[in-house]
């Protein structure tokens, strides 16, 4: 799946918070860094992941799939 492709998308940091949406059929789409808001200014894996829409009409309302009428 492509950026475009997505109905959903989130960011989330590291791996282990990764893992769960792409366990529920979220696909990654992307990693990337950016440094964090400690006084070290380390740097921290982001991933990028979209949820590609149902295969019925409809649209998405605060993270939910609401059926078109």
């Amino acid at each position: 799946m492509q950026l475009h492709e997505a109905a959903e998308i989130t960011e989330v940091l590291g791996q282990t918070q990764a893992n769960k949406p792409l366990a529920e059929d979220w696909k990654l789409l992307a990693v990337t860094t950016a440094t964090g808001n400690d006084d070290n200014k380390n740097l921290y894996v982001h991933y990028v992941l979209g949820k590609p829409a149902p295969e019925s009409k409809g649209h998405y309302v605060d993270g939910d799939w609401v059926e078109d009428k």
